[in-house]
Order: C-alpha cells, then sequence, then structure tokens
C-alpha cells in the first residue's frame, strides 16, 4: 500500500490502479492508502481501488483509511474525488477521530462490503465534510445496512448523492444537512431502524429535498428515525 506519514504536508496522489489481490498475511488494519495525522492537504484524485475480501474468512482494511486526533495530531484538508472503488472488505473510506476540512465527492463505489463511508467518531474531531455527487451502490456480500456512518462530526453536508440499496446512519452528527440525496433501500434493516438514522446525541440535522424509498425487501420500519441509541 501507500503509507502518508506523520508531518506530510501537500500530498498527491492520482490516477493509479491500486490492486491487492496478490496480498497474503493480511489483517483488518491492512489499507490500501493509509494516512496518519497531522498531515495537510491530502488529495487523492482519479484512483481506482481494489482490495477484495479475502479468501476463507481472512480480514483487510480499507481503500482509504485516514487517522487523526484532535490536538496535536489532526488531518486538515483532505480531497477524495473522482475515485473508483471496485471491491473492498472494509470501507472505500475509513476515517478516525480527527479530520478537519474534508471533501468527497464524484466517486463511485461498487462493491464495498461494509460502510462505503464510515467515521469513528470516538472523540468527536470531525468537522467540515462535505460528501457530494457520489454512486453507491450496494455490494455482492453486505456487512451492515448503511453506505454512510457519520460519527462524531460537527458540520456536514451530503447532498446530491446516490445510495442505491442501503441508507445513513450518524451518530452524535452536528449541524448536519443531508440535501437532494436519491436513497433507495433494499437491503434489510433490522428491528425498527430507519433508511436514515439519527441517534444519540445528533442534534440540529435537516433532512430536506431528494428522495428516500424503503422497497418491501427492507422489511417494515420507518423511513427516517430520530431517537436515543439503541
Amino acid at each position: 500500500g501507500i503509507e502518508v506519514p506523520a508531518g506530510a504536508d501537500n500530498v498527491t496522489i492520482e490516477y493509479l490502479v491500486l490492486r491487492t489481490e496478490e496480498l497474503t498475511g493480511t489483517v483488518e488494519q491492512t489499507h490500501v492508502v493509509w494516512a496518519r495525522g497531522p498531515v495537510s492537504k491530502l488529495s487523492l484524485i482519479g484512483n481506482t481501488c481494489d482490495h477484495p475480501i479475502r479468501p476463507n474468512g481472512g480480514k483487510s482494511g480499507d481503500c482509504f483509511s485516514v487517522l487523526g486526533y484532535p490536538g496535536d495530531q489532526m488531518v486538515r484538508d483532505v480531497r477524495i474525488v473522482g475515485n473508483t472503488f471496485l471491491r473492498s472488505s472494509r470501507s472505500a473510506l475509513g476515517s478516525h477521530s480527527g479530520v478537519d476540512g474534508m471533501l468527497f465527492a464524484d466517486n463511485v463505489s461498487i462493491d464495498v462490503r461494509a460502510q462505503d463511508i464510515d467515521t469513528e467518531g470516538g472523540d468527536a474531531g470531525h468537522a467540515n465534510w462535505v460528501i457530494a455527487r457520489n454512486r453507491l451502490v450496494l455490494p455482492q456480500h453486505p456487512a451492515g445496512s448503511a453506505a454512510m456512518q457519520l460519527a462524531g462530526i460537527t458540520g456536514a453536508t451530503v447532498v446530491d448523492n446516490k445510495l442505491n440499496g442501503r441508507g445513513i446512519n450518524m451518530y452524535r452528527c452536528n449541524t448536519c444537512t443531508l440535501e437532494n440525496n436519491t436513497i433507495t433501500q433494499s437491503y434489510p434493516v433490522g428491528g425498527d431502524y430507519g433508511v436514515i438514522e439519527g441517534i444519540k446525541d445528533s442534534s440540529h440535522v435537516l433532512i430536506h429535498r431528494g428522495s428516500i424509498t424503503r422497497l418491501a425487501s427492507a422489511g417494515p420500519g420507518p423511513v427516517i428515525r430520530i431517537g436515543p441509541h439503541g
């Protein structure tokens, strides 16, 4: 893979075909591109990532993993634009705790098993995200009913995306706007969960325009559910 080390500044990775099917001995944290803060001005433009599920239940990581922490290990000003995610056993983009300024736009995610976008916001350090004009396709073997998990973010705009098969989970998503998205939930949703979930300390959430459809194959339940965790 490609490592963007702590302290890197003004890095661009563009127009590469990144394939990992020949890798052996992979683990859950085997990512194709991995950045650890502090990093600033990181651009991933026009790449193709093929990071398939390992045979016999083997684990591997994300196509792009961006890891930052509030304080002196933040990742700032990231642009992920025009990439194609052919396969991933985890996420297209996995991001942890401290990314301030993310543009994830005009990407296509085809067979990504877990969430296409997964923000693990344990320290609630994510801020100022724009997720725009992406097409997220239901994978062959989904691990979960959400294409996006937006956790621990202050200030997110999700606009003009097409989610074909799975929905959106928001967990501590504050000042978050979902606008003009086309979301079709065909994959089964457990319990009373919605196609869009806003739970546990999510606040100032605006959902407007666009289309949200829950097909019979998803099972009975709400289109949007706002409430406590659980």
